[in-house]
């Protein structure tokens, strides 16, 4: 339909009537070329994401262990000031989690509980229950004790090392009994 004085009529969307058809089967999608080049650029960018996202995961998985130690450390001591007879946390060697260096001790499992009670009897705790592969580690020997005042036996610092790969933390169990964190 043309009218002279104003061109051929148009509809909406400033097409000439009659060719809506067309023009929406040439809008409708994306073509080939465009997807296959959104689809590496989103890979592209995964590439980069995944190992970062890996190490944060690795990251906050150790700082939950070594809350883990240090709070069960603490409830240590105040086993053994409340029992009056000494309290101890001992760490259980385990294959996988071979110390770094000579003279410490690793495992991801270690019992808690008051000193003289029976091995069945103690708390048995599992760093590995939240998930990941984390290991610990203590200097000197396996256990940690406290005195019935909730001193740690023996006159030297104890260090405990919680890792998993390159990402690691620090508990320090002070001769008085605080625990200190190094990141």
């Amino acid at each position: 339909m043309v009218d002279a004085r104003f061109g051929p009529s148009r509809g909406e969307c400033g097409h000439e009537r009659g060719t809506e058809g067309a023009m929406q089967g040439m809008d409708a999608g994306f073509s080939l070329l465009e997807l296959v080049v959104t689809v590496g650029l989103a890979g592209v960018l995964c590439a980069f994401a995944v190992p970062r996202m890996d190490r944060e995961l690795a990251r906050m998985q150790v700082r939950a262990a070594a809350n883990r130690v240090a709070g069960d450390l603490a409830h240590a001591r105040g086993v053994a000031i409340r029992e009056g007879a000494g309290a101890v946390l001992v760490l259980e060697p385990a294959a996988e989690c071979a110390p770094r260096f000579r003279g410490r001790r690793g495992g991801y499992q270690y019992r808690v509980g008051a000193r003289g009670q029976a091995a069945e009897r103690m708390r048995r705790v599992n760093l590995r229950a939240a998930g990941g592969r984390v290991c610990a580690e203590v200097n000197g020997a396996d256990s940690v004790e406290f005195t019935s005042r909730g001193l740690p036996r023996g006159f030297h610092n104890r260090t405990f090392w919680v890792w998993q790969g390159a990402v690691a933390d620090t508990l320090t169990l002070s001769a008085v009994g605080r625990v200190l964190r190094v990141r």
